[in-house]
């Protein structure tokens, strides 16, 4: 990749798991690897959201580096319950723009 794409994963690395080793051969970190991949993708293509479970559960994830990846990439990364609940919210203000207009 580009100086800049290095960079950039460097940058997401910090923000996702600032405190791990990235040398490390471990199983963990092949996760937090393979995880930050994914997000990395989806920051470089510019996409607005990212969906994913991981970090609902007991162990750290990456929606519990949500806020972080949004304030530094401006990635949206939320679950699949937050998008449904955000698009429910969308309707409901679209109903209620066309149930109050005049036909």
């Amino acid at each position: 990749g580009s100086d800049q794409e290095v960079t950039d994963w460097d940058d997401l690395w910090e923000v996702m798991w600032p405190d791990a080793d990235r040398s490390s051969a471990s199983r963990r970190t092949q996760t937090r690897i393979r995880d930050a991949m994914h997000v990395w993708t989806a920051a470089r293509y510019s996409y607005d959201a990212f969906i994913t479970r991981d970090g609902s559960g007991k162990r750290p994830g990456v929606l519990t580096r949500a806020d972080a990846i949004r304030d530094r990439f401006g990635l949206w990364v939320a679950s699949p319950e937050a998008v449904v609940e955000f698009l429910e919210r969308l309707k409901g203000r679209y109903d209620l723009r066309h149930a109050a207009s005049p036909d």
